[in-house]
């Protein structure tokens, strides 16, 4: 295991491991940063993550994917939902 964390890992241990993968991954893209193209005038930062929709896009991201439902289990996708919404636990 990659992040070093067993099945009777505190939650605060995992928690912990979550935080250290968001920061290094901040790090690495502060790093190398990519030139996208802006699609429209507005700040995306002003722009609050909705809910409902991003629940709706992702259900239709796996379904139209395969992606299997066990990837919830992954230390990635906790960092992940982590960085959308710091109040996920």
């Amino acid at each position: 295991d990659t992040y070093n964390i067993g099945k009777k890992s505190s939650a605060n241990t995992k928690a912990k491991n979550i935080q250290i993968t968001i920061e290094e991954t901040i790090e690495l893209v502060a790093q190398n940063p990519q030139k996208y193209r802006k699609l429209n005038d507005s700040d995306s930062s002003e722009i609050p993550l909705n809910r409902d929709i991003l629940k709706v896009l992702y259900i239709k991201f796996i379904v139209a994917c395969n992606i299997l439902l066990h990837l919830v289990k992954y230390p990635e996708f906790r960092a992940l939902l982590l960085y959308l919404n710091s109040n996920i636990n």
